[in-house]
């Protein structure tokens, strides 16, 4: 059958002049290898491979031509094989030269088309056929160059896998894996960027990827370079297992080490004491009613009303001014000590006296002790003197003493500079 047809192709291009040529390579292929002929053609045969892919270009007997030495040729870059050569001498068929030619592609690589250049005419040459012959005629000594195309394959090849069943789809489109499909593939130009996406069908669920390094929940995200490929796996659903048995009680925690005691808190202020309220002057006396006529009691009278209150009165001279005293400020502190392993708790007091005379006019002032509006120090006067008990910390240098005596409407203040050394 294909010597018929090579019979039919070379009778169509060479017509009539060249039956006779025809004829007599069919004949010649009804006859073994060994008669090939021995004579070598005044052209050369050069042949290329050219790509990015990789493959083989091989010369194989003929119409009882095969070539002496062979074309054993690999590329890119274009090589000769071991033993073999990229560039010969075409082989002589009566009138005509020829070269047959096979190519052979690498794995992940696939041949593209062969061309051309420098020949009469050619057999089986077009793009995707497996084989290649360049016809010369009559013989020259020209240069027939033969190129052979090899690109690399760039394909997504997408499997499921696992027992459940569901559906693959890809953008930019190319993969559309449905039901009834278990694995397919799709070419793709080189770096692009393909994005899979995994769809359950009703009673599976969507378990992951294999072979993808990017991964969303139902996605895979490929970059194709080569043949790449990715595993959507899908399982059945199972029913619901049986509820666990309680676990055991957990062992109780240890005690917690105990807490350090707080520090003791600041001595709340004194509270100012509420001013007493005047005394209502008594009511007048009523006049004495007429001797009433004897007869029945009558009903009690009511009760008159209360009287206005009196003026205050004026205020009475000041007392004489005593002698000069001396403030003594008292500041006192909690201070904690282990006495035999045990902590005991001690008040520590510090007594500082104001180097600035002051003078009392009453018995009963109440006293402070300020600066900047914050209160150092409260106390009363007393037979010695005036004592004053820290509320704070009291440092050296210049105080308000506020003296506050009398209550109510009463009430004096005297404010005097002191300085505490």
């Amino acid at each position: 059958m294909y010597r018929e047809l090579m019979y039919r192709r070379f009778h169509d291009r060479l017509g009539k002049a060249g039956l006779t040529v025809a004829l007599l390579a069919l004949a010649c292929l009804l006859f073994p290898a060994a008669q090939a002929f021995a004579t070598a053609g005044g052209s050369t045969l050069k042949v290329e491979i050219v790509g990015t892919g990789h493959g083989e270009v091989n010369s194989f007997a003929f119409s009882g031509v095969s070539g002496e030495p062979p074309i054993e040729c690999e590329g890119p870059p274009t090589t000769p094989k071991p033993g073999g050569h990229c560039e010969d001498k075409m082989g002589v068929e009566g009138e005509y030269e020829l070269a047959p030619l096979k190519e052979t592609a690498a794995p992940g690589t696939e041949f593209v088309e062969w061309t051309v250049t420098g020949a009469t005419l050619t057999e089986a040459c077009g793009a995707g056929e497996e084989n290649c012959i360049p016809v010369v005629t009559p013989p020259g000594a020209g240069e027939v160059v033969v190129t052979a195309t090899f690109a690399k394959i760039n394909s997504l090849t997408v499997v499921k896998g696992g027992n459940g069943e569901g559906t693959v789809t890809s953008s930019p489109s190319g993969i559309n894996c449905g039901s009834a499909c278990e694995e397919e593939t799709a070419k793709f130009a080189e770096n692009t960027v393909v994005t899979l996406t995994a769809a359950p069908l009703s009673g599976s669920v969507f378990a992951g990827w294999l072979g993808c390094k990017h991964t969303g929940p139902t996605t895979c995200t490929v970059t194709v370079n080569g043949q790449d490929e990715a595993t959507a796996v899908f399982l059945a659903e199972g029913a619901t297992g049986a509820t666990g048995a309680t676990g055991a009680t957990g062992a109780t925690g240890a005690t917690g080490a105990t807490g350090t005691t707080g520090a003791a808190g600041a001595t709340g202020a004194t509270g100012a004491a509420g001013a007493t309220g005047a005394t209502g002057s008594a009511g007048a006396k009523g006049t004495n009613g007429e001797p009433g006529a004897p007869g029945a009691k009558g009903a009690a009278g009511a009760n008159g009303a209360q009287g206005p209150v009196g003026a205050v009165g004026p205020q009475g001279p000041a007392g004489p001014a005593g002698k000069d005293g001396q403030i003594q400020v008292v500041t006192c502190k909690t201070v904690v000590k282990k006495v035999k392993g045990k902590k005991k708790k001690k008040q520590k007091c510090t007594t500082k006296t104001v180097s600035s005379p002051v003078k009392f006019t009453t018995a009963s002032a109440r006293a402070s002790l300020a600066r900047a509006g914050v209160v150092y120090a409260t106390g009363t006067s007393g037979k010695r003197g005036l004592v004053l008990r820290g509320r704070r910390a009291v440092a050296a240098g210049g105080y308000t003493l506020t003296l506050t005596y009398g209550h109510g409407q009463h009430t004096s203040t005297v404010r005097r500079q002191v300085r505490i050394g």
